[in-house]
């Protein structure tokens, strides 16, 4: 394993984790990796949205201490800390897709704003955590649809309802970090990261999960703005930056704040570059782009500056969205023919590692 490895393994080792939303996609794969590093993992969240999921594939629950509960019920939320007794928190639990929170954008503002506020509260009740990283979005700027990749510092903002309360999320954040928890030297900061792939993820209305049922299922692919690009990665590299901020801010709280994590701003990719790639590795499925099938607001170019993560944390990312791409496509080969999830993942993990 990498320097970058061992320096993860020797923090994390025997740490108390606890991650909420660990039964979603970034959530499981975060449980595997912090479980590979020898973290001590419990989780809270809501059962998993799809029949088909990675938490039950990859059977997370064999070793976590997994709690059920809705993360907008403060009281229960806050019981099931207070036994867990984390160490560190890692807070993912979302409504995390823009289609639905048109949809639902009552339960989408409720789920995000009131469950991160009830987060940072049970955080200022604690007394022995170490540090706690709260993940939101890279559109939680204003889509101003420039050429600039985003900064930490551009202004919030939020058209689509997901975004809006991921902006929201921010302020919240911010406002407990500057009221309460700099006064309790507890150190938080927010991690807005790129649209992220990976083996795993059956979500509805998400590129690569639509491209494989649909193919799977011999139908045709449609895509609604095949243009827009986006700062794909593969999942594995935003986690990795994720663990980095929680170890920096745990011992350096002054470095406490928001992070992009995201590619290098010129490996940026179009959504029809993406999906010509995936048919090459994966299947030569039929698509059919239609820009006119949407009627919701997405942004049509959005890039992230990670110089801040480069050069603070020491983040650097890896893998190309070429290879990211064409891991996640033989993950699921692999996981068709009969192959373990859990495995799979490791084996994702074993070779970032290695590089």
């Amino acid at each position: 394993m990498n320097t970058t490895y061992n320096q993860l393994s020797n923090f994390w080792l025997g740490k108390k984790v606890l991650v909420t939303g660990h039964t979603g996609f970034k959530g499981s794969w975060l449980s595997i990796l912090l479980h590979r590093l020898g973290a001590n993992v419990s989780g809270i969240s809501l059962e998993p949205e799809s029949q088909e999921n990675l938490y039950s594939s990859a059977a997370i629950e064999s070793f976590t201490d997994s709690f059920i509960c809705d993360i907008t019920n403060l009281e229960a939320t806050w019981k099931i800390v207070k036994t867990i007794q984390p160490d560190f928190i890692f807070h993912l639990a979302a409504q995390s897709l823009v289609l639905e929170s048109y949809r639902q954008p009552i339960s989408n503002y409720s789920t995000n704003i009131m469950g991160t506020a009830n987060m940072l509260e049970i955080i200022r009740k604690s007394n022995n955590i170490k540090a706690a990283v709260f993940i939101t979005t890279d559109k939680v700027y204003k889509m101003e649809e420039w050429i600039y990749p985003y900064r930490e510092a551009d202004a919030l903002g939020g058209i689509d309802p997901y975004s809006a309360s991921k902006a929201a999320c921010e302020i919240l954040i911010e406002s407990y970090r500057s009221s309460f928890l700099d006064e309790l030297n507890i150190p938080i900061a927010s991690a807005r990261a790129g649209n992220v792939i990976g083996g795993g993820d059956w979500s509805k209305n998400r590129l690569i999960p639509d491209a494989v049922k649909q193919w799977n299922d011999c139908k045709e692919l449609l895509i609604r703005r095949p243009q827009a690009i986006r700062p794909w990665q593969h999942v594995i590299e935003p986690l990795t930056g994720y663990l980095q901020l929680a170890q920096s801010i745990s011992k350096n709280p002054a470095l406490s704040g928001p992070f992009n994590f995201g590619p290098n701003s010129h490996d940026a990719m179009s959504v029809q570059d993406v999906i010509k790639i995936l048919q090459k590795d994966y299947v030569n499925g039929k698509v059919k782009f239609d820009a006119a099938s949407s009627n919701f607001h997405e942004s049509g170019l959005l890039t992230l500056d990670i110089s801040k993560a480069k050069d603070l944390l020491n983040f650097q990312p890896k893998w190309k969205i070429a290879l990211a791409i064409s891991n996640t496509a033989n993950w699921y080969k692999l996981y068709y023919q009969g192959q373990d999830a859990y495995e799979l993942c490791l084996l994702d993990i074993e070779q970032y590692f290695n590089e």
